[in-house]
């Protein structure tokens, strides 16, 4: 009975759903970080990327940990995988990161333009936003009236709800695929 227990436990490890091997993935390969980062900037290409938090796992690795990267030209990106529901306070806890991240660019009395761009992936299993049946959802400071994109928006988010991952299917880059590989829980 042990034995089936830590074959169950070991098959839910290895799989990409899981914190810890989505964490060492990012953490281990560079170029799967830079895949999935530049997802987020579809309009330039990216040339180096590097990790700004390398930390690994101690003892407890429940404890949840995200992946911070700078791109080239030094846009942030916060990478995370998201088993939970996208409720409102998960919801809200993605805004904070951002703005988090923002204010820890510029020290008080500098000039606040000098802050980059933070850019945040959300890669959410089988939770789906409320009124927004799509695969990929990429939020941003916009004026819906006018539909008119605010001036100088400096955190991003961006949500791939894997649930959908069929709206993707005629149009399989390489991060579709990987998005694939994770919706389908392949193991590693």
């Amino acid at each position: 009975m042990e034995e089936i227990y830590m074959n169950k436990n070991r098959e839910n490890f290895i799989k990409y759903s899981n914190d810890l091997c989505f964490h060492h993935l990012l953490v281990e390969n560079e170029r799967i970080r830079t895949l999935i980062c530049q997802e987020l900037v579809s309009d330039r290409k990216i040339i180096s990327i590097k990790l700004k938090n390398a930390q690994h796992y101690g003892k407890s690795y429940y404890e949840k940990k995200f992946i911070l990267a700078i791109d080239d030209i030094g846009d942030i990106y916060n990478i995370e995988l998201q088993s939970y529901g996208l409720n409102e306070e998960i919801l809200v806890r993605f805004e904070l990161y951002n703005a988090e991240l923002l204010r820890q660019q510029v020290k008080q009395g500098e000039d606040y333009t000098s802050a980059h761009v933070v850019r945040s992936l959300i890669i959410s299993y089988g939770h789906i936003l409320d009124n927004a049946p799509l695969y990929k959802c990429h939020f941003r400071i916009v004026d819906d009236e006018h539909h008119i994109v605010y001036p100088f928006n400096c955190a991003e988010i961006t949500i791939i709800q894997l649930e959908y991952i069929n709206q993707a299917i005629n149009e399989m880059t390489s991060f579709n695929q990987l998005m694939y590989l994770f919706k389908n829980e392949k193991t590693i």
